[in-house]
């Protein structure tokens, strides 16, 4: 029930930032909608972070945000922080528009081995941004480390980024 959901995140919201049941004033601006719903292909078994399709989350982002958006227009209400697939977040943000769901900030991660693939990938994630009528939204990458490999080099990725490597 995505309704429901977005309802749910509304009172959330409610307790860190306005006190609703004995909870908190921290004033927070920036509000993200799920994490990485790019991650599995939809014929995938084994879903890590979103178990539904790609239709049912564009569904569920939209409720979620106009929902938010009207509660608490003040607010920076955005996502998904995509894992890195392109035609994903192209296809996204054009559905987006299409529905017209307000996104403030398009969050995305990236893992690599240089400031090259970083850069490129910031101006891939504003050419879309802009394509798709966005071009005002912010872009925010809010997770990004050295990563040579997911999967035979992966302890060596590790290694890395507790080290040098990682911090810079």
């Amino acid at each position: 029930d995505f309704h429901k959901w977005a309802r749910i995140c509304e009172h959330i919201i409610r307790h860190y930032n306005e006190g609703w049941a004995d909870g908190f004033n921290l004033n927070i601006k920036y509000w993200e909608i799920w994490n990485e719903p790019d991650l599995d292909k939809e014929d995938s078994t084994n879903k890590r972070t979103w178990g539904g399709t790609k239709a049912q989350f564009f569904d569920m982002y939209e409720i979620a945000a106009k929902h938010l958006k009207s509660c608490f227009p003040h607010l920076k209400i955005g996502g998904p922080a995509i894992a890195g697939e392109m035609l994903w977040a192209d296809d996204f943000l054009a559905e987006m528009k299409k529905r017209e769901v307000p996104i403030d900030f398009f969050s995305w991660h990236i893992y690599c081995t240089t400031p090259e693939k970083l850069i490129e990938r910031s101006e891939k994630v504003r050419e879309i941004m802009v394509k798709n009528g966005y071009g005002d939204a912010e872009s925010i990458l809010n997770e990004w480390n050295y990563v040579r490999g997911w999967t035979d080099e992966f302890v060596y990725s590790i290694k890395q980024i507790i080290g040098i490597k990682g911090a810079a």
